[in-house]
């Protein structure tokens, strides 16, 4: 996925809502939940991340909704 694309799949779930929590999961993994239910699991490492049965590889980020997925 481009650049580009990346920001307009966020900016289409997360555009305008509030962040409600921000938690640090491991060092330089990050969870922040939105005002919508919407979690962002950011991956700043270069080594994958396993969330919740999820793979988040080093640098990018898993998509979810509280209750369940997008």
């Amino acid at each position: 996925m481009q650049a580009a694309e990346k920001v307009a799949e966020l900016r289409a779930v997360i555009g305008g809502k509030q962040i409600v929590n921000h938690e640090l999961l491991a060092e330089n993994v990050f969870q922040t939940t939105y005002e919508n239910g919407v979690i962002v699991v950011t991956n700043y490492t270069s080594l994958p991340y396993d969330y919740e049965g999820h793979t988040v590889e080093g640098g990018t980020y898993y998509l979810t909704q509280e209750g369940g997925a997008l």
